[in-house]
């Protein structure tokens, strides 16, 4: 059994081909997907709702998670499937997207839940950011 499949079972989920298929991608290449990256390498093999409503349920087994930020909703692998809210870093000079890991603990008041926080930081990476000093 693959990776993919190892994972897919692990979630709960069924072993699909275009749940592969997306995974296979995610793991094949660095960086964020867009559904319309996703739609553009995955094209001939499967229509655009397909690869939505895969999306959703990979993230909602928390496989992926998604970003929103001012070009849409990217997915990123998440590093388990009990990933953590956390916040992104996106690079304003080369565009890169990245997990940050810190500790960060929220107090809501009573009768509040939180299903998704979308904490986005925007600055310059250690490699663009030593290019511009």
């Amino acid at each position: 059994m693959s990776t993919h499949q190892d994972l897919l079972k692990k979630s709960g989920l069924r072993i699909t081909q275009p749940r592969q298929k997306i995974l296979d991608i995610f793991f094949n290449t660095s960086g964020p997907q867009s559904l319309s990256s996703l739609e553009n390498a995955l094209s001939k093999e499967m229509d655009r709702a397909t690869i939505y409503r895969n999306l959703l349920t990979l993230s909602d087994k928390g496989i992926i998670h998604g970003v929103t930020g001012n070009q849409g909703t990217q997915y990123l692998l998440s590093s388990s499937t009990n990933h953590p809210m956390h916040p992104h870093f996106k690079c304003l000079s080369c565009d890169t997207l990245s997990c940050i890991e810190v500790n960060t603990s929220i107090s809501l008041p009573e009768n509040y839940s939180v299903k998704n926080i979308n904490w986005l930081i925007e600055g310059h990476c250690p490699s663009c950011n030593s290019n511009i000093q």
